[in-house]
């Protein structure tokens, strides 16, 4: 009756992760649908830390337990976000 039902939308794209990086337990990085998910090098993520798909993060950022980004946010180089 003209319902229209949702369609997942495949991710085939990847999850570059940058030199040095360190990614804390429990932590979650959602690989990308039409770009790559990708976190800059140096780059530190504490426990517990959402990355959307089609996530960049920048050189050097340094996230805090519980911290989330939603899908397709840009982070610069050297952020500091606490959750």
């Amino acid at each position: 009756e003209g319902d229209v039902l949702p369609v997942k939308k495949p991710q085939r794209r990847r999850v570059v992760v940058g030199r040095d990086v360190e990614v804390g337990a429990g932590s979650c990085i959602d690989r990308g649908s039409w770009r790559d998910t990708s976190i800059g090098a140096h780059t530190k993520m504490d426990n517990l830390v959402q990355v959307g798909h089609n996530v960049v993060i920048g050189v050097g950022c340094l996230l805090c337990a519980d911290v989330a980004l939603g899908g397709s946010a840009t982070l610069g180089d050297y952020c500091v976000l606490g959750g």
